[in-house]
């Protein structure tokens, strides 16, 4: 009887597989490659994906150029699909018609006469058509990409324009007949008003897809602040944003609607709301957190989930965004050689094939919740151990199933304990919450950054716990009875730029001491929207020209540096070295849509030139720039002054009316034949009045 039943599965397995209708293990792990073939770099990062998503894991490539003359997929279109399979990868193709220079963007499809896209979408169909299909594994269709923005679409976004095409190409596809094909829209810029418009003006657009598509970005909101849990500060800005699309697709009629990611992430940097609601600005750290926690807490346990495919894997001039360094060598078990630190952690998670399991968590100081790093957590009867990084995080790979004890210990608290039970492919979680058994103390001075003198009044706080201490005549202070773990410290005085450390650590029984500096400030009475304006956020010190977060090299090939021994306040300073006959820039751009158009805006920032020689330029100066949101720069206001020479710190600042644009940058420039410029405190904001 026993044998009969093992035959009669067998088959049935064997029948689902012939009819293309067999469905892998779920595994939402996914990574988005700019890759569309097999040649060297398509190879590096497809063993690179498969070593962080694991077996079933998902892959996404872009591919371009698609016109209505197309005749099928492009030979390394062929190629790159079947490597998937071969590496039990579930391909995502992004398909995209032509980038065009001329517009600085994408030309959207070309519709016959009537308005439809009859062409377009047999050329569509002629590629699917032609890219390989498994026995094993579906493909995913993804028609085109975040058709809302104007880069997108020639400039103009009309997502009614879109919805009528994608309809057009859903059916074509469709017509193919073969299940394992499922076909997804082109993710909007996350946007509930665009999906309602497509919902419409094309009835037909809300069953045209098997899997919807969205690409919810939660910018500097921590996974935990979410819309499933009722915790979102900002619905769209999270990392389940894409609900607020799905819930007008059901105001429409769709139900049972299966959601994949094909994009999100955290950007290095990231400050949006950071001083709205205190959340941090993304590094590298607390970025690890928050992609092991989303996939392990929460993506995992969302059942409407496909798959999860963060932008962006391994490509120049998307570092703030990238899992893997582009210049990584690879391993011999596949994996790169230099990953990023949210690589690392997400790959060490257990995949739902995996024989095993992982044990992962988080230890935080009782009396605050503060994360502790370098805690060792250890299994007991075992040689088996773990230390916490930076966020308190530890991870314990490949466990084999059953119940362990851990304990977790670090100088200075006392000894916890926790249990947790593993099983295959399985992702336990314990954490811990360790009480100081010894305190410490922080001491020090506050001076103003340009005299060096005494500052008195300053306040000095910390965070978490809210200690705080005025300084004396002398400039001094001193806080005590603090638990052993790191601290945000801020010295502030009004009329001054405040001074800001993060993750200053305060070791048991001893006082650590500091020194601040603040200086005078000539900010309008306004807030401050530039982020990172003192240079002080450092999230990577790579390459050889390093910028602070948040900003950019907007132009020029010079020597760029973030300065440690010279700064108007804090610890540091964007230095730029002249290039001589080149117009030396760095930028920090507004988020999407900020600008008000008719609204006067103001950029300052102070400089310090050294031995600046202007020959043929202008020296260094400030300018505030207003773009679209592509980023194409609109208008351009100069400062001005312009300085040079060797000479002390001035501020210089260019205001005016915002044009009809969405962004705007506050811009740095150094334009001369010798010589650095110091910048340091730039400000944006609206004109008070």
């Amino acid at each position: 009887m026993r044998s009969i039943s093992f035959t009669i599965l067998v088959l049935g397995s064997l029948a689902l597989a012939v009819s293309g209708r067999c469905e892998p293990p779920r595994n939402i792990l996914g990574a988005h490659l700019l890759t569309a073939n097999t040649g060297q770099r398509g190879v590096s990062h497809l063993k690179w994906a498969r070593s962080l998503v694991g077996r079933y894991g998902y892959v996404k490539t872009l591919m371009m150029g698609i016109t209505k003359d197309a005749q099928g997929p492009q030979p390394g279109w062929v190629d790159w699909v079947n490597a998937c399979y071969k590496m039990d990868l579930i391909p995502v193709c992004r398909l995209a018609g032509v980038y065009s220079d001329a517009i600085d963007g994408w030309v959207k499809p070309e519709a016959e006469a009537d308005g439809r896209y009859c062409s377009m979408a047999e050329a569509v169909k002629r590629v699917v058509e032609g890219l390989p299909r498994s026995e094993k594994y579906p493909i995913y269709i993804e028609v085109w990409n975040e058709p809302n923005l104007d880069v997108e679409w020639s400039g103009k976004a009309n997502v009614a324009e879109y919805a009528r095409f994608f309809v057009d190409a859903s059916k074509a596809i469709r017509s193919i007949g073969d299940s394992r094909i499922k076909v997804m829209n082109g993710a909007f810029g996350l946007s509930p008003k665009s999906t309602e418009i497509c919902c419409q003006v094309e009835p037909e657009f809300v069953n045209a897809f098997d899997v919807w598509a969205s690409h919810p970005y939660p910018q500097n909101q921590p996974p935990e602040f979410n819309n499933h849990n009722g915790t979102a500060i900002h619905n769209k800005l999270s990392i389940d944003g894409y609900l607020m699309e799905t819930e007008v697709l059901r105001k429409y009629g769709r139900r049972d609607i299966k959601v994949m990611i094909t994009e999100t992430g955290y950007a290095l940097g990231e400050t949006v709301f950071s001083d709205s609601y205190g959340f941090p600005p993304v590094d590298e750290h607390n970025r690890a957190d928050y992609m092991l926690r989303a996939y392990r807490d929460y993506w995992e346990k969302w059942p409407e989930l496909v798959a999860v495919i963060p932008f962006e894997f391994a490509d120049r001039g998307w570092e703030r965004f990238n899992w893997v360094h582009p210049d990584s060598g690879t391993r011999i078990d596949g994996s790169p050689t230099k990953p990023h630190y949210q690589y690392v952690m997400v790959s060490r998670l257990a995949k739902p094939s995996d024989a095993f399991g992982t044990v992962s968590g988080k230890v935080r100081d009782a009396r605050y919740g503060a994360c502790i790093e370098d805690v060792n957590v250890c299994v007991a009867g075992t040689s088996l151990s773990a230390g916490t990084d930076a966020m308190g995080n530890y991870i314990l790979p490949r466990m084999k199933q059953g119940s362990y004890q851990l304990a977790a210990r670090k100088r200075g608290f006392v000894r916890a304990q926790a249990v947790a039970r593993v099983r295959p492919g399985g992702n336990a979680v314990a954490d811990f919450r360790l009480t100081a058994g010894t305190t410490g103390s922080l001491s020090g001075k506050v001076l103003d950054g340009v005299s060096g003198a005494p500052v008195r009044g300053a306040v000095v706080s910390l965070a978490p716990g809210g200690a705080k201490m005025t300084t004396d005549g002398n400039g001094r202070f001193r806080l005590l009875n603090l638990p052993p773990i790191a601290y945000n410290v801020e010295a502030s005085l009004a009329g001054y730029c405040s001074h800001k450390v993060t993750g200053l650590t305060v070791a048991p029984a001893s006082e650590m001491r500091r020194t601040f500096r603040i200086a005078r400030s000539l900010w309008p009475g306004a807030k401050n929207e530039c982020s990172n304006p003192s240079f002080e956020i450092i999230t990577t010190s790579e390459g050889k020209n390093p910028v602070a977060a948040r900003w950019e090299v907007q132009a020029g090939e010079g020597a760029f540096s973030l300065a440690r021994n010279v700064s108007h306040s804090g610890d540091a300073c964007q230095a730029v070295r002249a290039a001589p006959g080149r117009d030396l820039a760095v930028r920090m751009i507004s988020h999407y849509n900020y600008a008000k158009p008719g609204s006067t805006y103001t950029a300052g920032v102070w400089v310090k030139t050294v031995g600046v020689i202007k020959g043929s330029g202008e020296g260094a100066y400030l300018s505030l720039d207003f773009q679209d949101n592509g980023g194409k720069n609109l208008q351009s206001i100069s400062s001005q002054g312009k300085v040079a020479g060797t000479g002390g710190w001035t501020y210089l600042q260019a205001s005016g009316p915002a044009p009809q644009c969405q962004r705007i940058s506050v811009v740095i420039h150094l334009k001369a034949e010798r010589g650095v410029a110091y910048f340091d405190d730039a400000y944006l904001g609206l004109t008070p009045g």
